[in-house]
């Protein structure tokens, strides 16, 4: 049994006021270990094991059970926060030791059980001295320290720095027909020494950190046994052809005050090869190599700050041979041989361009030594370029790694004649107001086929209506992200009276080149692929519709359209998102403007056309299909542009809307305006502006990167600017913040380190953005609104208004409260209610509480207007009067109260 305990809210920090209660159960003679991956709690707050209160140590601390449960409790209190713990669980057999008993002279100080993990100590009686361990440890591996042996056979031993293993029964002699392994997994560069036989054979040095141990015995003589002593020093002796040295604690900071030194010894007639794939500073060193089959290295770390250290490979290598060169990223290698003349070649993945020579040669370098003849290529995604062929990928420049900023980018895409091309985009994630503009033909004068900024992985493009598309990507904003990766394919070219073409799928074939509305295609896979989806589809959908008024239905409404579909119509909204979907054109073919391509479940806005023509165009591909659509037209006229949105936080001037009318912004003081400041009336069939609304923006906050001293380094962000001003954010340790929105143009940035350690610090970058509002709440019944800010952040509260001493009332039902309820009512009250409806209706009254103190404290209900009128009912004391009901259009309510007591 396994698993993983995480603090609330984890990987984000823990909430306050928190008491959380865990328990751990496992099978009856097994125990429980438990140790931590990650441990950050705030002072005070704490975690209880059994009476173990948790800490920082935690990390270094691993707790066993002697018994089958484990119970946790963790609590927090009503100040700060931290990220919490990750604590990992494992059961393992309980081992039991015998009972080591006492000395003679002697007697047990403690005694905390047998099972593995638990000791016994000792103490001796007076006048006499101890001689031996003072205490007892009982092993899981083996057997207790000193004289305590146990009697199992093999076991893990995991994250000790160092230990004992003995043979089974030692120091007696071990049992026959044994079979024992045990597991050692300790930090890099552990030493295990052997105990056996009649003489001690040589320490040996692992050079991972995980050693298994096997003892196996036949059924003839037996001997005393073994003890082994294994501890994880740094340093040490290595052989074989290759292996890892790592710094102490790595990829902890190694400690402080270590002295380390390491032998590295491969077959005679070879030499020593040492890279370095991690190394914590400014400079990677260059690889190395030795001149003889041995290499001694040395590290030495002083009482200052420590880093994350180093991870070094070394291999043997031929004498007179090259390094190992390694592979290229984004792309493969052909050749292993590396001796004096060989040569490798490298290529690159789809999309990738090689910089560098392709082929390397190994020869005799200027200083006596095999060397390349050339450097290492490497593959990039270059910032442009020319793509062809049946298929392909464009990337964006240094994908997948962040594009930088302040680049255009223009890639032609060209596939043989009598095809079109069919793209779609595997990633798609880039900055604000970065953007990808995919053209219909060869320039960026022809019609676009999409422009994309966000998130749109997924995305599929219409069909080209030739073999060639232009992209243009613009990178201007002021952050950068991972980019773009473009698959595109060609495909037949089809006729104005033809469905456009359907890809073929991958790992399989399209079969059936004609396209005609009627027509049929048919698809199989390769072997070792099933077909998802129909094996054959049709294309019944289309029209020309010229009615003032109509109605246009996906094939099958509502049914669920079929796959693979293309249909064209001149002139309820569900369609797979992303992959399957409706474009609409401003005219009467698809190179007019494009209004919108809509996909998903959104119903669209309302699209108004400039002409008396709408060209749509829909598309399902072979994959999941939907309930489809409909629309409904009609012809319209207009005659002036709709009012202009007014952007929050500015003002609007100019108040005409027709054509050619000009219509002006401004912002509030401290906003900044993006947009135009003056729009246009265009004329037209439809009348619109020129240019959207401009923004009236304030600050976004994006950290990319941040590290402080935890605890005593730290970063406040006030959302204003002032020391006063509200803290929307203190921040300290290792953990990246999140994005910030502030709801003032305005923000302070406070920086605060002691004298104690450095760190590198922060990096965050910020960015303008239109500061939203909420709507103004409705004023509720019997209650106020208190406060005014409906700004992002900002917060409003309610409260109820006190309940008056009687009032006219109106509406059809409702419910009366003495003064102040629920709480008592005051002393000396007469309060009347009049309630009156609408003739021809009657009233009724129903009682739901009654706690008045009779005889002084009463209320009675009259059938009509005044107290003249017909008494209908009279209550006191506790009891609920019966239901009344009046046969007038009013009814008059009165309570009285003495001085002398009250009631609820």
């Amino acid at each position: 049994m396994q698993g993983v305990l995480l603090s609330p809210n984890y990987p984000g920090y823990y909430g306050n006021y928190h008491e959380c209660i865990y328990s751990i159960q496992t099978q009856p003679g097994k125990g429980i270990q438990l140790r931590a991956r990650e441990f950050r709690l705030e002072e005070d707050d704490m975690l209880k094991v059994r009476g173990w209160r948790g800490s920082s140590e935690m990390l270094e601390t691993t707790l066993n059970t002697t018994s089958s449960s484990m119970w946790l409790e963790f609590v927090s209190n009503a100040d700060n926060t931290s990220k919490g713990f990750e604590l990992h669980f494992i059961s393992f057999e309980l081992v039991k030791c015998e009972d080591p008993g006492a000395p003679q002279f002697g007697y047990k100080r403690e005694d905390k059980g047998h099972f593995a993990g638990s000791t016994v100590s000792y103490s001796c009686d007076p006048g006499y001295t101890l001689k031996g361990p003072e205490v007892l440890t009982c092993l899981r591996g083996g057997g207790g320290h000193g004289t305590a042996p146990s009697h199992s056979c093999g076991g893990a031993i995991k994250d000790e720095l160092s230990g004992r293993i003995l043979s089974p029964g030692y120091p007696a002699p071990y049992e026959h027909n044994l079979h024992c392994i045990w597991t050692i997994e300790a930090p890099s560069g552990s030493t295990i020494r052997e105990l056996s036989g009649s003489s001690l054979p040589p320490d040996s040095h692992s050079t991972f950190n995980t050693v298994s141990l096997q003892f196996t015995t036949d059924f003839f003589t037996s001997k005393q046994g073994f003890a082994m002593q294994f501890s994880a020093p740094c340093g040490g002796n290595l052989t074989g052809p290759a292996g890892l040295i790592l710094s102490p604690d790595y990829p902890e900071p190694y400690p402080h005050g270590r002295e380390c030194d390491w032998t590295v010894s491969v077959t005679q007639d070879y030499v020593i090869a040492l890279s370095f794939n991690h190394f914590y500073g400014t400079d990677v060193p260059d690889r190395i190599e030795s001149s003889s089959n041995t290499l001694f290295l040395a590290f030495r770390s002083d009482a200052s700050l420590s880093s994350n250290g180093f991870v070094l490979q070394y291999k043997e290598n031929p004498r007179e041979s090259c390094f190992e060169p390694g592979v290229v990223r984004n792309g493969t290698r052909v050749g292993a041989d590396l001796k004096l003349g060989s040569t490798v070649t490298y290529h690159c993945d789809s999309g990738y361009t090689l910089e560098g020579d392709q082929t390397l040669t190994c020869i005799m370098g200027g200083d006596g030594k095999p060397s390349w003849n050339k450097p290492k290529p490497i593959c990039i995604a270059p910032c442009g370029g020319q793509y062809s062929g049946l298929e392909g990928v464009v990337l964006s420049p240094g994908f997948p790694g962040n594009y930088s900023r302040s680049r255009t980018c223009l890639y032609t895409v060209v596939v043989p004649k009598d095809y079109v091309v069919f793209s779609q985009f595997a990633y798609f994630q880039t900055a604000l107001n970065d953007i990808v503009e995919v053209y219909d033909g060869a320039t960026q004068h022809s019609r676009v086929l999409s422009s994309l900024s966000g998130a749109h992985t997924g995305e599929s493009l219409s069909l080209a209506t030739s073999n060639q598309i232009l992209i243009r990507f613009t990178s201007k904003g002021q952050s950068s992200s991972r980019g773009f990766h473009l698959a595109y394919q060609a495909v037949p070219q089809t006729s104005a009276t033809q469905c456009s073409s359907v890809p073929e799928p991958r790992n399989g074939r399209r079969m059936g080149n004609n396209f005609a509305v009627g027509a049929a295609i048919r698809f199989e896979c390769t072997p070792g692929y099933t077909l998802e989806g129909p094996s054959a589809i049709e294309f019944p959908c289309g029209g020309n519709l010229t009615q003032r008024t109509g109605t246009i239905l996906s094939p099958g409404f509502p049914e669920p359209y079929l796959n693979s579909l293309n249909c064209i119509q001149v002139i309820s909204f569900v369609t797979e998102q992303n992959w399957d979907s409706l474009e609409v054109f401003d005219g009467g073919d698809n190179t007019d403007t494009m209004l919108g391509s809509f996909s998903g479940t959104t119903v669209p806005a309302l699209l108004n056309s400039t002409s008396n023509q709408l060209y749509l165009h829909f598309f399902s591909d072979i994959s999941v299909s939907a309930a489809g659509f409909r629309l409904e037209y009609k012809t319209v006229s207009l005659t002036s542009c709709p009012e202009p949105v007014v952007p929050m936080n500015g003002i609007k001037v100019g108040e005409r809307l027709q054509m050619n009318n000009v219509v002006s912004f401004q912002c509030e003081p401290g906003y900044t305006l993006q947009g135009n400041s003056h729009i246009t009336c265009m004329p037209g069939t439809v009348r619109r502006w020129n240019y959207p609304p401009p923004l009236c923006i304030g600050a976004n906050l994006q950290f990319l990167n941040f590290s402080t001293e935890a605890n005593h380094d730290f970063l406040e962000i006030r959302n204003g600017p002032l020391d006063t001003s509200a803290v929307i954010g203190r921040f300290s340790g290792q953990d990246i913040p999140s994005s910030l929105l502030t709801t003032s143009h305005e923000t302070t940035i406070y920086f605060h380190s002691d004298h104690s350690q450095n760190k590198p610090g922060f990096r965050f970058e910020y960015q303008a953005y239109e500061l939203q509002e909420c709507l103004d709440p409705e004023p509720f019944r019997y209650g106020v609104v208190v406060g005014a800010g409906f700004n992002v952040g900002q917060s409003i509260s309610f409260e109820c208004l006190p309940v008056p001493c009687g009032w006219n009332i109106t509406s059809d039902n409702g419910t009366i409260f003495s003064p102040g309820y629920p709480e008592e009512y005051p002393n000396s009250a007469d309060c009347s209610w009049l309630i009156t409806v609408a003739p021809g209706f009657g009233i009724k009254v129903n009682f739901t509480l009654l706690q008045v103190h009779g005889p002084h404290d009463f209320i009675t209900v009259w059938d009509g207007p005044l107290e003249t009128a017909r008494k209908l009912g009279y209550g006191e004391g506790w009891t609920i009067p019966n239901q009344l009901s009046s046969v007038q259009t009013a009814v008059l309510p009165a309570s009285s109260s003495s001085s002398l007591m009250q009631r609820s």
